[in-house]
């Protein structure tokens, strides 16, 4: 985040993408994934998932918002938490 941020000011009209592997690889849990959305708009930088049902880009402006995709991959996030979280060992 701080590397994508610092490039973007650097580079201000330049589209910054910061790539995760799997929503959970990006937040532990709801409110720090809350954040982290806040902090990618404020900073007009794109997310792109590369697993899970957000997979891909986040929707090019003038589309469906981010926020969208990524509640849709926050929600996953939280089911499959719970999932492994009560799992039986």
């Amino acid at each position: 985040m701080d590397f994508a941020r610092t490039f973007k000011k650097a580079v201000p009209h330049q589209l910054v993408v910061l790539t995760v592997h799997d929503m959970k690889r990006l937040g532990r849990g709801s409110a720090e994934l809350l954040s982290i959305a806040d902090d990618l708009r404020t900073n007009a930088i794109e997310l792109e998932l590369l697993t899970g049902p957000s997979k891909g880009a986040t929707p090019s402006p003038g589309t469906a918002p981010p926020s969208s995709c990524f509640f849709t991959g926050m929600a996953e996030f939280e089911r499959e938490y719970s999932r492994e979280e009560f799992a039986p060992a």
